[in-house]
């Protein structure tokens, strides 16, 4: 704890850390020793990449740079409201995602959901309305900080807006009952648990959701691009 406090994490840049050490710091006074901390946060990472791995990939583009993105860029949305104000989506576990989103560029956003079949070949073109919504809840989902590109203002909808998830405008039929439903998200949970219980190597590999034939899982490194 001693040294955590005052060197930080090795490999990190000084900003990292200091979003970061507080946190872990807390957490191994909670568990009693930093390697016990360290050790469940990587698992549960690992686990948390073969669930992402799992689900139905999209990408949004836009015409020109609209998106920001935070110190917290994965924005889950929860599988028991529909419309709903922006703000954290505290509490939501894995098991209740009903899409998730991670703006990767000012242009580019990913758009996860339960959809079966292979990943979209072809991008989504993104609108304004959609670069409200994602950036709405980016905000949102902020604990310290978020960011745009400079020079650049950003469309941002009040914080009082109702919004709909970007799924359901996008792909007809996708709603809560096609995700209770939904075959993918059942085998993403049970791959999620086992890569929680694999014991942890220096170069992981975890099973991920081959979509195709049967479904069956693959195994994937964690340097591995998505096929």
């Amino acid at each position: 704890k001693q040294e955590m406090e005052t060197q930080g994490l090795e490999g990190f840049s000084s900003v990292t850390n200091e979003i970061l050490k507080g946190r872990l710091v807390e957490g191994a006074e909670a568990q009693g020793t930093d390697t016990a901390r360290l050790r469940d946060m990587q698992r549960w990472l690992n686990a948390e990449s073969a669930f992402f791995y799992a689900m139905h990939w999209t990408l949004i583009r836009f015409h020109r740079p609209t998106l920001i993105t935070c110190d917290h860029p994965v924005i889950l949305w929860p599988a028991t409201m529909g419309g709903r104000e922006p703000g954290p989506a505290d509490g939501t576990g894995l098991r209740d995602v009903f899409e998730a989103r991670y703006p990767l560029t000012a242009r580019l956003c990913l758009l996860m959901t339960w959809r079966e079949g292979p990943d979209a070949p072809e991008m989504v073109s993104g609108n304004r309305e959609m670069a409200f919504n994602i950036n709405g809840f980016t905000r949102a989902e902020a604990e310290l900080e978020w960011f745009s590109m400079p020079g650049t203002k950003p469309p941002m909808p009040s914080e009082r807006s109702r919004l709909l998830p970007l799924s359901t405008a996008i792909y007809p039929g996708y709603d809560l009952r096609y995700v209770e439903q939904s075959p993918r998200r059942a085998h993403a949970i049970q791959l999620t648990l086992a890569t929680a219980r694999q014991p942890l190597v220096n170069q992981p590999t975890f099973p991920a959701l081959q979509v195709g034939s049967g479904e069956q899982p693959s195994t994937h490194s964690d340097s591995a691009g998505r096929g």
